[in-house]
């Protein structure tokens, strides 16, 4: 065999090796750092995946230490059929926030929905709170959840409605996104989730009756690459808009939220609840637009839907005052979107 060829081959299997054990290096100093680094370079799950999308996302967030590292559920209990609600320590006896209600309350209102319904803010100010003080004659109830997605909240409603009246009136707080999370199995923790079924109806899917801590440590992150997932990541997000990110599974997403509206005017109907849908809104939706989603809420449900934009757009003041640094509704916030329901009820 010619020297020369001898020669060339050995260097290319050495430099195949190199890169062979570069690539493993590169992989184990990935995983670790996902799980051990609090720099965002490293230990930032969002780098890898889609918060809105992949599964993943949320395993690495609640086992690394970047972010809520490993805990159960945070303020929250764990629930076999919602996943989690807020500790019942704060749940009047109806599973609903505790929020003081004047004794000559004759109506009901019902709030469901996410982290915006529930509130960020200090007690008393809260939406649920500012609504039952402009109406002393209404027992105003909050039941909205921290971290929900659009299935949670309907699922909510369905577990409620028992202890409602027929009659009541309900208002159903949809922030955009929320049609996002519905398409996850597991965020804060385990949750339940809809499938949807060739026929266009909607098969449920219960979370695992499991501690959420020894579920994560049972579930670690499933991509058999991170350097993949950090690669497919970094193209995701470059190709996207810059100011409404990258979008994945679109057309699914409406098809489930359709039916998932569906489920919630079917809900209604059957318990003889007066619903409405409140449309709530991100920051960057209100800077950029809330595109197919704000679309896909007013044009699946068929309830009424009350549109909060008008309500922040035209305030007095500039809308960005009306949020707090979390993103969500700060007081006067909540206040503006108060207003707007009892306008509305």
């Amino acid at each position: 065999m010619n020297p020369n060829n001898r020669l060339w081959r050995t260097r290319t299997w050495l430099m195949l090796a190199a890169t062979i054990l570069s690539l493993i290096a590169a992989e184990c100093a990935a995983r670790w750092g996902l799980l051990h680094s609090k720099s965002s370079r490293l230990g930032d799950p969002a780098a890898y995946f889609d918060p809105l999308c992949d599964e993943d996302y949320w395993r690495a967030l609640r086992r690394g230490r970047f972010g809520a590292h490993l805990h159960r559920v945070g303020p929250n209990d764990q629930d076999p059929l919602l996943g989690w609600i807020p500790t019942k320590n704060s749940l009047d006896d109806v599973l609903a926030l505790a929020t003081p209600h004047s004794h000559q309350a004759q109506k009901t209102v019902a709030l469901f929905g996410d982290s915006y319904i529930f509130g960020t803010t200090t007690s008393g100010t809260r939406i649920s709170d500012v609504l039952a003080a402009a109406r002393p004659d209404t027992r105003v109830l909050n039941f909205g959840v921290g971290g929900y997605g659009l299935d949670q909240i309907v699922l909510r409603v369905e577990d409620r409605a028992a202890v409602l009246q027929p009659g009541d009136q309900v208002i159903i707080g949809v922030m955009t996104t929320d049609i996002d999370r519905a398409m996850l199995k597991v965020r804060d923790a385990p949750k339940p989730w809809f499938s949807l079924e060739e026929e266009g109806s909607l098969k449920l899917h219960l979370p695992p009756q499991q501690d959420s801590v020894a579920w994560f440590m049972d579930n670690p992150v499933e991509a058999h690459s991170l350097l993949w997932s950090r690669l497919s990541r970094a193209i995701q997000v470059r190709s996207a808009s810059p100011a409404i990110g990258p979008e994945c599974k679109t057309e699914h997403k409406k098809a489930l939220a359709s039916a998932i509206f569906d489920r919630l005017e079917s809900v209604c109907r059957q318990s003889q609840l007066s619903c409405q849908v409140l449309l709530l809104y991100r920051p960057v939706d209100l800077e950029f637009g809330s595109g197919w989603r704000g679309a896909a809420i007013r044009d699946a449900s068929q309830l009424t839907v009350l549109d909060s934009e008008p309500w922040f757009v035209n305030s007095t003041v500039d809308w960005r005052d009306l949020y707090g640094a979390d993103r969500h509704p700060n007081a006067e916030g909540n206040a503006n979107i108060a207003a707007g329901l009892d306008r509305n009820l």
